[in-house]
């Protein structure tokens, strides 16, 4: 009855007796009601409850609900959140990352996610074209994933699996992607 009167009411973090297993669901609660992303966006999240959601559990670590709230990991959103939010420049600089967001961005994989993240955002015609992604970021966008056998943002953000490689090796074409990299040489 205590875990629902502190949903509803979303007064303090964790209520005295409160089971720390309750932590994640009420991080995601609010995740979910408000539209936080952790780690770039408070989404609606009412003032009062922002130093709740910063405030470190004992009992996980001292993790705050930027991480507990995603149990699961973070998506490609969130994850491009997460870069954006801390200026990381993904293979080269951790920007304003703690410890705690690093060690959230490595075990969701966002050093691939944040691929996908870029293509959608800016636009990257893998191959083809930078679209508007800052020229800051073009290293981290070339830099190879070990963890994915070398592979660069090229193959990982979708474009060889929807075609587009087959573009620039001038064999099939993907509706659009052909023509646009006619126009433009091909990524280094």
């Amino acid at each position: 009855m205590a875990t629902l009167l502190f949903l509803a009411t979303e007064h303090v973090p964790s209520p005295p007796g409160t089971p720390p297993a309750y932590h994640h669901q009420v991080c995601a609660y609010w995740k979910q009601k408000h539209g936080v992303v952790p780690y770039a966006s408070w989404g609606s999240l009412p003032e009062p409850l922002k130093a709740a959601w910063d405030l470190p559990r004992a009992a996980h670590g001292n993790k705050t609900c930027n991480s507990l709230a995603s149990p699961r990991g973070l998506d490609a959103a969130s994850c491009g959140g997460l870069v954006d939010g801390l200026g990381l420049k993904p293979g080269f600089s951790w920007g304003r990352a703690d410890q705690e967001a690093r060690e959230l961005y490595a075990s969701s994989s966002c050093d691939v996610k944040v691929c996908e993240y870029w293509r959608a955002k800016y636009g990257v015609v893998p191959y083809g074209s930078w679209g508007s992604l800052p020229a800051a970021l073009w290293p981290s966008w070339q830099l190879p994933r070990t963890s994915r056998g070398n592979a660069t943002c090229n193959s990982l953000s979708g474009g060889a699996a929807s075609g587009e490689l087959s573009c620039y090796t001038g064999s099939c074409c993907v509706a659009g992607a052909c023509s646009a990299m006619q126009r433009r040489p091909p990524l280094p």
